[in-house]
Formats: structure tokens, sequence, C-alpha cells
């Protein structure tokens, strides 16, 4: 995510959910004709979520657009990372085993999960690993506020040559992620946009989450595995 920050618009790093409703008030037809035409399901991490699912203008920010596909939340933030950032959405963490779209199947997973009879272990070992590569993140970086990273990181595209910040750049995205941060705090409210404001998530959202190969049995899995690794 890092590398080729400084040369993507600031506007589109900061864009927000208010200016994305502002856009879409002009649009709402042909936003639900492409929530239907791909049956509510995220095109970046295929969780599908009827209802709640976010816009994703690939054809530019502009009224005209006509490329638009569903986007979960999650994969949405990592789109508009300073607004995401400044609300405290995603943090970083120590990754390298993760692609970025698997993080955000697997935070919508484990809200969905984390309360069920005989997962709450699983969920809490889980959570407690998440915490320990947000803590690993944060002693690689220097810093735990992904809003003040990519801060840094802009702030440096004038002082670092081009091609050797790139470089550095790259190389820190082989291994740090920002993940949603539910992932650390499963219990956090989910915050979605609903004219005239934000509005959390009731706990009916839950019943609708539904991943592409429901990835329960995988939770339980990590779950074992991260339980292995403390017992060694």
């Amino acid at each position: 995510m890092l590398a080729g920050l400084p040369s993507r618009p600031l506007a589109l790093l900061t864009l927000s959910a208010r200016d994305h409703a502002r856009l879409n008030a002009s649009m709402m037809d042909r936003i639900h004709a492409a929530m239907e035409a791909d049956d509510w399901t995220c095109h970046v991490c295929k969780v599908r979520l009827p209802g709640t699912m976010e816009i994703d203008h690939l054809g530019g920010h502009l009224p005209a657009c006509t490329r638009l596909r569903p986007i979960c939340q999650f994969c949405h933030d990592r789109q508009h990372p300073l607004w995401a950032s400044s609300r405290r959405r995603i943090v970083p963490v120590l990754a390298p085993d993760f692609a970025p779209e698997d993080l955000s199947t697997l935070a919508w997973t484990l809200l969905v999960h984390a309360e069920q009879e005989g997962f709450r272990h699983e969920a809490h070992l889980m959570t407690r690993d998440w915490i320990d590569r947000h803590e690993q993140a944060v002693d690689i970086l220097g810093h735990g506020n992904a809003e003040a990273i990519f801060e840094a990181v802009l702030a440096l595209h004038d002082r670092v040559e081009a091609n050797n910040l790139e470089e550095r750049l790259a190389r820190i995205d082989r291994h740090i992620r920002f993940a949603p941060a539910v992932l650390l705090e499963p219990g956090r409210a989910i915050q979605v946009w609903r004219q005239p404001g934000f509005t959390a998530l009731g706990e009916e959202w839950a019943a609708d989450l539904v991943p592409i190969e429901t990835p329960y049995a995988q939770l339980r899995q990590a779950g074992d595995e991260i339980r292995g690794r403390g017992q060694e």
C-alpha cells in the first residue's frame, strides 16, 4: 500500500463517505443496478453482504462514471487510506503471509463467528495473534498510527529521490499490511453511511453476510495452529 502512495491524487486518498454520498446521490439507479448485477458481492475480497455493500467508482469519482462495482467497507477503506486512518479504521500489522483482500474476508468472518458457541476460544486466540502482529509492525515502523505513517510517507516524497523512496516502500510492503481495525477489536461497532449520517450496523447484518467459500472451518484450523504455537 505504501509504494505508489505519493503518486496517488490526494483527493482520492482523503475521499470520505460523505463525499461518496454526495456523488452517489446523482447515480442511485446505476448503483442499484451494479449491486444487483454483482449480487451484492465485493469485487475485491468476494464477500457478499446484501444491503450493506459500498460502491467502487472504477472510472473515477465523477457523476459521469459508468464503471461501478460493489465493494465492502474494509476493501474500500484501503482505497482511501488517509480518510480511513483518520477514523482509526485501519491499523498496520506484520502479515507477509496474507493478501490484503484476505484480511477483509477474515475480519468479516471473525465478526460473525466470534461469539458463536465453540469458536469463542479460537476467536480470542486469533485476536491476540493480530494484536501481536500489530505490535511487531509498530516495532518495525516505529509508529502504530496509520494516519501518521501515511503522512510521513507523503512528506518524504519531497525529500527523498523518487526511485529510492519507492524501493524502500516496496520492501516495507512485502511485510506490512494495513488491516481492518476490527481484527484487533472484534467488538468494535461497524459504522456505515446512511442519510443523514453515520450509523452503527445492528446485529441483524451478520445473518446477511455470505462469504464465498465460508472460511469457518479455516478459522477454526487457524485457531488450532495459533494455540499449537503457544504450546511449543
